[in-house]
């Protein structure tokens, strides 16, 4: 599938576009219900917001976003210096602030809808920190319609009920 090839699945379609990171090919997917006119879209390791992701993202009913890391706990971490530099840069991974700043710029295109932040480091972020974080920025710029949870790491253990996966509080 290439970028913008729309793939028709009776009722959905599914459209995969770039996004910047330091891989080969590196996608992000919307999929769209044709009769219910709902829209989900996932996209991680997108190491900055760029006008495409923007435009993907927009309307969504749920999004799966990456909010990877905690900016301050980046830079004081453990890791190397170039690593550092990596995951923080234009083609590493998106911190909490970028995420929770996309958030309020897709609320203006659609005030009501559901974000999952996603991808979280292990290292660098924690479900309450992102969670909190995301919150805030919201509760700040008076957006009080986007539902925020975490989507947490560990592989479904059985029957996956997607709920169980959520962090929130």
């Amino acid at each position: 599938m290439d970028y913008g090839q729309s793939i028709d699945l009776t009722d959905f379609f599914d459209l995969a576009f770039s996004r910047p990171h330091d891989a080969a090919q590196p996608a992000g997917v919307v999929v769209t219900h044709r009769h219910l006119n709902k829209k989900v879209s996932y996209a991680t390791d997108a190491g900055s917001i760029t006008p495409r992701l923007k435009e993907e993202l927009a309307g969504s009913d749920l999004i799966v976003l990456e909010s990877n890391h905690d900016r301050h706990r980046l830079i004081t971490g453990t890791y190397p210096a170039r690593l550092k530099q990596r995951i923080g840069g234009g083609t590493g991974h998106l911190s909490n602030a970028q995420c929770a700043d996309l958030a309020i710029e897709l609320a203006a295109h659609k005030p009501i809808f559901t974000l999952w932040l996603a991808h979280l480091s292990e290292a660098h972020n924690t479900p309450a920190l992102a969670l909190r974080h995301t919150k805030n920025v919201l509760a700040d710029a008076k957006i009080r319609g986007v539902k925020v949870d975490v989507a947490l790491r560990k592989p479904p253990i059985g029957p996956m009920d997607a709920r169980s996966q959520l962090y929130s509080t």
